[in-house]
Parts: structure tokens; C-alpha cells; sequence
């Protein structure tokens, strides 16, 4: 009698065992958004965070933004609609290739230099893109348009 007991008890721990990995596995995979930014010819990619940032920038797209060149660290364009920053972390370094928020201006900042730490209440994390170099090349003001992934 113990014995079926446990095998049922093994049973029904392996079933919610496989439960939860299911689900887990479906948050991760969904808790990011891929965009595509286009620009003179090129095509980067990255990774939009699922935060309430992240959601209110993604609702922008598709879009045409004119970025420049700032402080020969990040290129910046500025967003239609400013982004209200609700439940960010309190700060974070910024790294080469980070999509970020700027607070006080209403723009979009992304990094291709490593820059300080920066508090939340400025600079919220957005996401990051890959091959930054291409992005980073780019001399003058320049026009890209940025669009979800499907």
C-alpha cells in the first residue's frame, strides 16, 4: 500500500515538475520582443525588455526617427510620445549596444560606448541591440526606421 502511494506521490510531483518548466519556459521566451532598426542600407537587430518601458516604446512602432550623434558615446532621436518610466530599477551602467530611455529630454539613447552609472529616475534600460558597430559608424544625422519582428 506505501509503495502505491509513492509511486503515485513521484507521479504527481513529476507532472507538476513538467508544469512548471512549461510555464517558466514560456515567460522566458516571451519576455522579450525583437525589433529591426533600418538605416542607410543596414539591418541591426535586438531585444526589446517586456517592462512597462518596454511596452510603451514598442507601442510607438512601426516608426521613421532622425537620431544624432551625442556626446560621441550614444545616438539619440527623440519619441513621439514620452515613455512614464513606472517601475524601473532604481539605476543601471549602461554597455555598448544598450537601447535606453532618457527621462528629462524624452528620447531614445543608444549606447555604443560604455557609459557610467546611471539612475533610473534619467536613464531606464530599454534593451539591447547587436552589431552596434554598424550603428556606431554612422556620421552625421541619419534617419532610421524601427519596426517589431514578427
Amino acid at each position: 500500500m506505501l509503495k502505491k502511494i509513492l509511486k503515485k506521490s513521484i507521479f504527481i510531483l513529476g507532472f507538476i515538475i513538467l508544469f512548471q518548466i512549461i510555464i517558466l519556459s514560456q515567460n522566458n521566451s516571451g519576455g522579450k520582443t525583437m525589433i529591426k532598426i533600418t538605416f542607410a542600407g543596414n539591418e541591426i537587430y535586438g531585444e526589446i525588455l517586456n517592462t512597462q518601458s518596454g511596452k510603451e516604446f514598442l507601442s510607438q512602432l512601426p516608426a521613421a526617427f532622425k537620431f544624432e550623434d551625442y556626446n560621441s558615446t550614444e545616438k539619440i532621436s527623440y519619441l513621439p510620445t514620452k515613455l512614464s518610466g513606472r517601475g524601473e530599477p532604481e539605476g543601471f551602467t549602461p554597455k555598448r549596444g544598450d537601447i535606453c530611455y532618457f527621462k528629462p529630454w524624452g528620447n531614445l539613447a543608444i549606447f555604443y560606448r560604455d557609459f557610467r552609472y546611471s539612475y533610473s529616475t534619467s536613464l531606464i534600460k530599454l534593451g539591447i541591440l547587436n552589431d552596434i558597430d554598424k550603428l556606431a559608424n554612422m556620421r552625421g544625422d541619419f534617419e532610421a526606421r524601427i519596426e517589431v519582428v514578427d
